[in-house]
């Protein structure tokens, strides 16, 4: 498989991931929640390790989109009316 076609899945997964925890109130924070939604969504790679690394692709991922929408909040206050 190509690199793009990797980085590709790995997004995608970490988009499903997020709206499936917002869709069935799981913590990303948490580790057994994070282990139910890959248990779901990637069974293949729910060992212990790549759970650690999941939840930080989440958290960082989360931050950053949370980063934007203040971002966009903060901009669109500032149009003219």
């Amino acid at each position: 498989m190509d690199k793009n076609d990797e980085a590709v899945e790995k997004t995608e997964l970490v988009l499903k991931a997020l709206d499936y925890a917002l869709t069935f109130s799981l913590d990303i924070n948490k580790k057994d929640d994070v282990k139910k939604i890959l248990d779901d969504l990637d069974p293949e790679h729910a060992s212990d390790e790549e759970i650690e690394t999941f939840m930080k692709l989440l958290k960082d991922t989360d931050t950053f989109m949370g980063m934007q929408a203040a971002k966009k909040e903060t901009e669109k206050e500032d149009l003219p009316n």
